[in-house]
């Protein structure tokens, strides 16, 4: 098996130019996937998609799972070029290269890169491809592993982002309602970016946004100077929006107030776990609202999308959404980007929100895009 790395700039599409992939939605924790298919006999895999982190890779698995030395289509990948990734190092085997990725939430991945193909379904029979893929192979040492895999859309230097594109938007629905409608991932210049835009700060390959205030039922919280001394970002492999501890408590006592005002008794069964649960069914009739401001912009959440419903063998509870971050900046996770498209343009800093269901956006600008149906 060669050792020789490929270049970055040898990623093509094989002839396959529509890069919209499938999304599929976990209710809890919430997560989002795109499944995709690796190497030559291809391989099916659900990789995690996480905005917070550059690394895409994929779990070894020799019986039952993907085996690069089952694959055509690998190679192994050495460092060279790769200096400026803090990830990486020389493997002991000459020529390639192992890397090693922690988290915030302190999950670490590790394993040695290679290069590979993907392809995945784009809808009504297509296939796109995607050739020499930078990638990792490995396994979860430390957390909870979510998926197969991750497919990392940061912009670190391990990034596929910088080699398919500069562009990508995701459109899901309602956690609560995870077989309903269209979800999924558009890339490079299939890239739905539409709607109000804010500011895209990608320093640090990160996407950091500026949250300026947060309203509950129309209410500002008196949050705004600490807001505004605190770095926010937008990272889909977070499960809550995560804020800091300030923050954190003034909103989740106000929705406690709220929920306790109007008869709503918590449930303990999560309790060891730092979520703040209800018992019972969410109450749908119950319209609370928590808006995220960004300057003009705003990206709202009411009760449907704010909680989510689980059901057990011992009782029913809706849980929020909401919990303290590991570190000292907000992490806006995946739930505020239900019922939401949000495109991401990482050449003019900008990110675009478009509200509305995801079905319809789509088959809006189906036609004119030449897109088919995810």
């Amino acid at each position: 098996m060669s050792s020789r790395p490929t270049p970055r700039k040898a990623l093509s599409l094989g002839g396959h130019n529509r890069k919209i992939i499938h999304v599929f939605l976990k209710k809890f924790p919430p997560a989002i996937f795109a499944r995709v298919n690796i190497g030559d006999p291809p391989v099916e895999v659900w990789l995690h998609i996480d905005t917070g982190s550059d690394l895409t890779w994929v779990t070894y698995d020799s019986r039952v799972g993907y085996d690069p030395l089952d694959s055509s289509t690998f190679s192994y990948r050495s460092c060279d070029g790769l200096s400026k990734s803090p990830s990486v190092t020389p493997s002991r085997i000459r020529g390639q290269c192992d890397y090693v990725q922690r988290l915030a939430d302190d999950a670490v991945y590790a394993g040695t890169l290679g290069n590979e193909t993907f392809t995945f379904e784009t809808g009504d029979g297509g296939i796109g491809m995607l050739k020499n893929v930078l990638f990792g192979v490995g396994k979860t040492v430390e957390g909870m592993a979510t998926g197969m895999g991750t497919l990392g859309l940061s912009l670190g230097e391990l990034s596929i982002i910088k080699s398919i594109g500069t562009k990508f938007s995701i459109c899901v629905g309602n956690f609560n309602y995870i077989n309903q409608g269209k979800h999924f991932l558009a890339l490079g210049d299939d890239a739905v970016l539409v709607g109000r835009k804010i500011l895209l700060d990608t320093k640090g390959n990160t996407y950091r946004i500026k949250l300026s205030s947060i309203t509950i039922e129309g209410e500002t919280l008196g949050i705004e100077n600490v807001l505004s001394k605190t770095k926010s970002i937008l990272d889909t492999g977070t499960s809550t929006i995560s804020l800091v501890q300030e923050v954190y408590h003034v909103v989740t006592e106000k929705i406690k107030k709220i929920m306790s005002d109007a008869g709503y008794e918590e449930s303990d069964m999560y309790k060891e776990h730092k979520v703040i649960c209800y018992k019972g069914m969410i109450p749908e009739q119950k319209k609370l609202q928590v808006s995220l401001k960004f300057g003009k912009v705003s990206l709202d959440m009411e009760t449907t999308t704010l909680f989510i419903q689980l059901k057990s063998i011992a009782e029913k509870v809706f849980c929020l959404s909401v919990n303290e971050s590991p570190i000292e900046e907000n992490l806006i996770g995946i739930p505020i980007f239900q019922n939401h498209n949000i495109g991401f343009d990482t050449v003019n800093n900008k990110l675009y929100i478009k509200p509305g269901e995801c079905t319809k956006l789509y088959d809006s600008f189906k036609d004119e895009l030449g897109h088919p149906d995810p």
